[in-house]
Protein backbone atom coordinates (compact mmCIF):
# COMPACT_ATOMS: atom_id res chain seq x y z
CA UNK A 1 0.00 0.00 0.00
CA UNK A 2 0.98 3.58 -0.66
CA UNK A 3 2.17 5.07 2.98
CA UNK A 4 1.49 8.87 3.55
CA UNK A 5 4.94 9.57 5.19
CA UNK A 6 6.57 13.16 5.38
CA UNK A 7 10.06 12.09 4.01
CA UNK A 8 11.47 15.58 4.34
CA UNK A 9 10.50 15.94 8.13
CA UNK A 10 12.33 12.75 8.86
CA UNK A 11 15.22 13.38 6.61
CA UNK A 12 15.72 16.96 9.09
CA UNK A 13 14.70 15.04 12.17
CA UNK A 14 17.00 11.97 11.60
CA UNK A 15 20.21 14.08 10.34
CA UNK A 16 19.75 16.76 13.84
CA UNK A 17 19.76 13.18 15.72
CA UNK A 18 22.55 11.73 14.13
CA UNK A 19 24.51 15.52 14.26
CA UNK A 20 23.59 15.78 18.26
CA UNK A 21 24.91 11.74 18.71
CA UNK A 22 28.47 12.63 17.07
CA UNK A 23 28.72 16.13 19.52
CA UNK A 24 28.67 13.55 22.70
CA UNK A 25 30.49 10.93 21.12
CA UNK A 26 32.73 11.53 18.19
CA UNK A 27 35.05 8.77 18.57
CA UNK A 28 32.80 5.99 19.80
CA UNK A 29 32.83 2.86 17.60
CA UNK A 30 29.45 1.91 15.50
CA UNK A 31 28.53 -1.93 16.49
CA UNK A 32 26.57 -2.21 12.78
CA UNK A 33 29.41 -0.52 10.43
CA UNK A 34 32.50 -2.71 11.75
CA UNK A 35 35.97 -0.11 12.06
CA UNK A 36 34.05 2.71 11.56
CA UNK A 37 33.50 5.74 14.06
CA UNK A 38 30.63 7.86 14.67
CA UNK A 39 32.75 10.52 12.74
CA UNK A 40 33.03 8.47 9.86
CA UNK A 41 29.27 7.69 9.84
CA UNK A 42 28.81 11.41 9.93
CA UNK A 43 31.16 11.96 7.28
CA UNK A 44 29.09 9.15 5.04
CA UNK A 45 25.48 10.38 5.62
CA UNK A 46 26.57 13.64 5.13
CA UNK A 47 28.69 13.11 1.80
CA UNK A 48 25.29 10.82 0.59
CA UNK A 49 23.30 14.07 1.31
CA UNK A 50 25.26 16.62 -0.51
CA UNK A 51 25.81 13.90 -3.78
CA UNK A 52 21.37 13.46 -3.75
CA UNK A 53 21.25 17.73 -3.37
CA UNK A 54 23.86 17.50 -6.44
CA UNK A 55 22.13 15.36 -8.39
CA UNK A 56 18.52 17.10 -8.29
CA UNK A 57 20.15 20.42 -8.45
CA UNK A 58 21.59 20.04 -11.93
CA UNK A 59 18.68 17.62 -12.85
CA UNK A 60 21.53 15.21 -13.99
CA UNK A 61 20.46 12.33 -16.01
CA UNK A 62 23.60 10.99 -15.64
CA UNK A 63 26.17 9.30 -12.98
CA UNK A 64 27.48 11.50 -10.34
CA UNK A 65 30.80 10.82 -7.95
CA UNK A 66 30.32 11.09 -4.38
CA UNK A 67 31.89 14.02 -2.74
CA UNK A 68 35.42 13.96 -1.08
CA UNK A 69 35.37 13.25 2.89
CA UNK A 70 35.47 16.47 4.84
CA UNK A 71 38.28 18.19 5.60
CA UNK A 72 40.07 17.18 8.83
CA UNK A 73 38.40 19.73 11.83
CA UNK A 74 35.31 20.14 10.04
CA UNK A 75 32.59 20.58 12.88
CA UNK A 76 30.63 17.50 11.74
CA UNK A 77 27.56 18.71 13.51
CA UNK A 78 26.82 21.81 11.95
CA UNK A 79 28.26 20.15 8.57
CA UNK A 80 25.28 17.21 8.62
CA UNK A 81 22.70 19.24 9.46
CA UNK A 82 23.60 22.19 6.76
CA UNK A 83 23.71 19.24 4.23
CA UNK A 84 20.22 18.31 5.25
CA UNK A 85 18.65 21.05 5.54
CA UNK A 86 20.20 22.12 1.98
CA UNK A 87 19.13 18.69 0.44
CA UNK A 88 15.27 18.65 1.66
CA UNK A 89 14.93 22.44 0.04
CA UNK A 90 16.19 21.64 -3.41
CA UNK A 91 14.01 18.10 -2.74
CA UNK A 92 10.69 20.04 -1.69
CA UNK A 93 11.32 22.56 -5.00
CA UNK A 94 11.78 19.59 -7.05
CA UNK A 95 8.86 18.05 -9.12
CA UNK A 96 8.10 14.40 -8.52
CA UNK A 97 8.13 13.95 -12.13
CA UNK A 98 11.15 15.98 -12.77
CA UNK A 99 13.58 13.57 -15.39
CA UNK A 100 16.81 13.12 -12.63
CA UNK A 101 19.58 10.38 -12.40
CA UNK A 102 19.37 7.48 -10.04
CA UNK A 103 21.86 4.79 -9.07
CA UNK A 104 18.70 1.71 -8.40
CA UNK A 105 18.33 1.21 -11.93
CA UNK A 106 14.24 3.10 -10.91
CA UNK A 107 12.17 5.55 -12.71
CA UNK A 108 14.19 8.36 -13.33
CA UNK A 109 12.52 10.93 -11.88
CA UNK A 110 13.03 13.43 -8.96
CA UNK A 111 10.10 11.39 -6.50
CA UNK A 112 12.46 8.49 -5.87
CA UNK A 113 14.84 10.76 -3.82
CA UNK A 114 12.84 11.87 -0.77
CA UNK A 115 11.89 8.29 -0.26
CA UNK A 116 15.71 6.91 -0.32
CA UNK A 117 17.43 9.63 1.74
CA UNK A 118 15.00 9.91 4.26
CA UNK A 119 15.64 6.27 4.66
CA UNK A 120 19.43 6.33 4.48
CA UNK A 121 19.08 8.30 6.68
CA UNK A 122 17.30 6.77 9.45
CA UNK A 123 19.14 3.51 9.58
CA UNK A 124 22.17 5.94 10.34
CA UNK A 125 20.48 7.71 13.06
CA UNK A 126 19.69 4.38 14.69
CA UNK A 127 23.46 2.87 13.90
CA UNK A 128 24.43 6.31 15.73
CA UNK A 129 22.02 6.14 18.95
CA UNK A 130 23.64 2.48 19.65
CA UNK A 131 27.33 4.02 19.45
CA UNK A 132 26.48 6.75 21.89
CA UNK A 133 24.12 4.82 23.91
CA UNK A 134 27.35 1.96 23.77
CA UNK A 135 29.91 4.17 25.17
CA UNK A 136 27.04 5.67 27.94
CA UNK A 137 27.12 9.30 26.17
CA UNK A 138 23.54 9.13 25.22
CA UNK A 139 20.08 7.43 26.00
CA UNK A 140 19.07 5.03 22.71
CA UNK A 141 18.31 3.55 20.25
CA UNK A 142 14.45 5.56 19.41
CA UNK A 143 12.77 3.05 17.05
CA UNK A 144 12.30 4.43 13.22
CA UNK A 145 9.18 5.91 12.87
CA UNK A 146 6.91 3.03 12.24
CA UNK A 147 5.12 4.10 8.80
CA UNK A 148 8.64 5.05 7.88
CA UNK A 149 9.76 1.85 8.50
CA UNK A 150 7.23 -0.13 6.52
CA UNK A 151 7.73 1.76 3.80
CA UNK A 152 11.49 0.98 3.92
CA UNK A 153 10.55 -2.78 3.90
CA UNK A 154 8.99 -2.11 0.89
CA UNK A 155 11.86 -0.37 -0.92
CA UNK A 156 14.53 -2.97 0.26
CA UNK A 157 12.68 -5.53 -1.03
CA UNK A 158 11.36 -3.91 -4.06
CA UNK A 159 14.17 -1.91 -5.15
CA UNK A 160 17.21 -2.17 -2.73
CA UNK A 161 17.95 -5.46 -3.13
CA UNK A 162 17.17 -6.40 -6.72
CA UNK A 163 20.61 -5.63 -8.43
CA UNK A 164 22.90 -7.54 -6.16
CA UNK A 165 20.29 -10.49 -6.10
CA UNK A 166 19.35 -10.87 -9.79
CA UNK A 167 20.63 -13.88 -11.71
CA UNK A 168 21.77 -15.02 -8.11
CA UNK A 169 20.73 -18.14 -6.60
CA UNK A 170 18.92 -17.16 -3.19
CA UNK A 171 16.77 -20.12 -2.37
CA UNK A 172 15.03 -22.68 -3.64
CA UNK A 173 11.55 -21.39 -3.34
CA UNK A 174 11.28 -21.13 0.74
CA UNK A 175 9.45 -18.41 1.96
CA UNK A 176 9.80 -15.40 4.59
CA UNK A 177 7.05 -13.83 6.09
CA UNK A 178 6.98 -10.49 7.30
CA UNK A 179 4.70 -9.17 9.70
CA UNK A 180 4.87 -5.58 11.08
CA UNK A 181 2.29 -5.51 14.32
CA UNK A 182 1.95 -1.21 14.57
CA UNK A 183 1.04 -0.76 10.75
CA UNK A 184 -1.92 -0.91 8.72
CA UNK A 185 -1.56 -3.60 5.73
CA UNK A 186 1.68 -4.07 7.28
CA UNK A 187 2.62 -8.00 5.91
CA UNK A 188 4.51 -8.60 3.19
CA UNK A 189 6.15 -12.80 1.38
CA UNK A 190 9.35 -12.83 0.28
CA UNK A 191 10.37 -15.93 -1.88
CA UNK A 192 14.13 -17.16 -2.28
CA UNK A 193 14.42 -18.63 -5.89
CA UNK A 194 16.76 -19.92 -8.38
CA UNK A 195 17.29 -16.40 -10.40
CA UNK A 196 16.76 -13.99 -7.34
CA UNK A 197 13.70 -13.52 -4.88
CA UNK A 198 10.25 -12.05 -5.13
CA UNK A 199 8.44 -10.03 -2.69
CA UNK A 200 4.87 -8.87 -2.72
CA UNK A 201 2.77 -7.57 0.07
CA UNK A 202 0.93 -10.42 0.91
CA UNK A 203 -1.29 -12.29 4.34
CA UNK A 204 -0.51 -15.91 3.36
CA UNK A 205 1.77 -18.58 5.59
CA UNK A 206 5.41 -18.84 5.09
CA UNK A 207 8.03 -21.05 6.01
CA UNK A 208 8.98 -18.51 8.50
CA UNK A 209 7.28 -15.74 9.92
CA UNK A 210 9.04 -12.94 11.57
CA UNK A 211 6.74 -10.88 13.68
CA UNK A 212 7.21 -7.25 15.81
CA UNK A 213 7.09 -3.49 15.03
CA UNK A 214 8.16 -2.32 11.35
CA UNK A 215 11.28 -0.96 12.91
CA UNK A 216 12.88 -3.74 14.35
CA UNK A 217 11.53 -5.69 10.97
CA UNK A 218 13.23 -3.12 8.79
CA UNK A 219 16.48 -3.36 10.59
CA UNK A 220 16.82 -7.05 10.02
CA UNK A 221 16.59 -6.06 6.44
CA UNK A 222 19.53 -4.11 6.58
CA UNK A 223 21.28 -6.59 9.22
CA UNK A 224 20.69 -4.57 12.07
CA UNK A 225 18.59 -6.89 13.96
CA UNK A 226 18.90 -11.08 13.58
CA UNK A 227 16.42 -13.62 14.33
CA UNK A 228 18.92 -14.76 17.74
CA UNK A 229 18.55 -11.34 19.23
CA UNK A 230 15.12 -11.51 20.73
CA UNK A 231 14.00 -9.29 19.51
CA UNK A 232 11.37 -10.54 17.10
CA UNK A 233 9.30 -13.28 17.07
CA UNK A 234 10.12 -16.27 14.95
CA UNK A 235 7.61 -18.39 14.07
CA UNK A 236 8.52 -21.56 11.60
CA UNK A 237 11.95 -22.51 10.25
CA UNK A 238 14.90 -20.12 11.50
CA UNK A 239 17.41 -21.78 8.91
CA UNK A 240 15.22 -20.04 5.77
CA UNK A 241 15.25 -16.49 7.92
CA UNK A 242 19.37 -16.73 8.16
CA UNK A 243 19.38 -18.04 4.53
CA UNK A 244 18.08 -14.23 3.67
CA UNK A 245 20.90 -12.59 5.69
CA UNK A 246 23.67 -14.66 3.97
CA UNK A 247 22.59 -13.45 0.86
CA UNK A 248 21.54 -10.29 1.31
CA UNK A 249 24.84 -9.76 4.17
CA UNK A 250 26.63 -6.73 3.48
CA UNK A 251 25.81 -3.69 6.72
CA UNK A 252 28.31 -0.51 5.28
CA UNK A 253 30.45 0.64 2.30
CA UNK A 254 31.73 3.88 1.40
CA UNK A 255 29.13 3.95 -1.74
CA UNK A 256 25.98 5.09 -2.60
CA UNK A 257 23.63 2.05 -2.85
CA UNK A 258 24.30 0.93 0.66
CA UNK A 259 23.11 1.59 4.22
Amino acid sequence: MERRVDYLEHLNADAVRLADAWCVAPDAPVPSCPDWTLSRLVSHVGRLHRWAREINATRTMEAVPVPTWPEEGTDLGEWLRDGAANLAETLVASEPDTPVWNHLGQPPTARFWPRRMALETAVHRWDGDVAAAKVGAWEGPVDIDSELAADGIDEYFAVIAVPFTKGRRTGDGETIQLHATDVEDGECIETLGAEGHEYAPAHTKADVALIGPASDLYLWAWQRRTVDDGVLEVQGDEAVARRWAEVAGFKSDSGPKSN
